[in-house]
């Protein structure tokens, strides 16, 4: 499996820009979706400094970080991103491998949303991507929801160092030191 370069990386993202763009939502809209993006691929940075991934699953993630939400404005299916993902990789000249392992991990990273009918993440891969869309929720709700409700999606956390990133997240919400979760 070969990552793709990291000018194909920010090809993709232009290209998701785009692709929202021409959806036909509302400002509000392009720039929730802009900043989550955004908010993730930072997540990723954290997280995968925290786990300590080697050159490959760092691409991995930030690659599936960039896509996952591909389709969002069409559908906020997690098979529609997962398909265009795949589309969007053949065109810069990804390896199959590579894009089947992103595929499946947008595909799966659709259990962090709260009620979904999903598949949990199961690869570690996918279990990351899971994780910081998750921490991207937590953060995007911190201000709305409560301590409870922060927890319980902090629950749904696979790796303990996006564990500790929530804790640290709901503490800082509340001013209060960093809760066991």
């Amino acid at each position: 499996m070969n990552p793709i370069s990291s000018i194909d990386v920010s090809a993709l993202a232009d290209a998701v820009r785009r692709r929202h763009r021409a959806c036909g939502a509302d400002a509000a809209t392009l720039a929730s979706l802009e900043n989550h993006m955004y908010r993730v691929l930072a997540l990723v940075e954290d997280l995968s400094e925290g786990e300590s991934l080697n050159t490959l699953e760092y691409s991995l993630l930030r690659t599936s970080a960039i896509l996952h939400d591909a389709a969002a404005g069409k559908t906020a299916s997690p098979d529609a991103s997962a398909v265009l993902a795949s589309e969007m990789l053949v065109a810069v000249g990804a390896d199959a491998e590579f894009t089947a392992a992103v595929a499946k991990a947008i595909r799966r990273h659709g259990g962090s949303r709260i009620g979904a009918d999903s598949t949990m993440p199961q690869s570690h891969a996918e279990q990351l991507l899971h994780d910081v869309c998750l921490l991207a929720r937590i953060q995007e709700a911190r201000d709305g929801e409560s301590e409870s409700g922060l927890r319980g999606l902090a629950s749904m956390l696979c790796t303990p160092t996006a564990v500790r990133m929530a804790g640290h997240m709901i503490g800082e919400r509340s001013g209060a030191a960093v809760p066991a979760l």
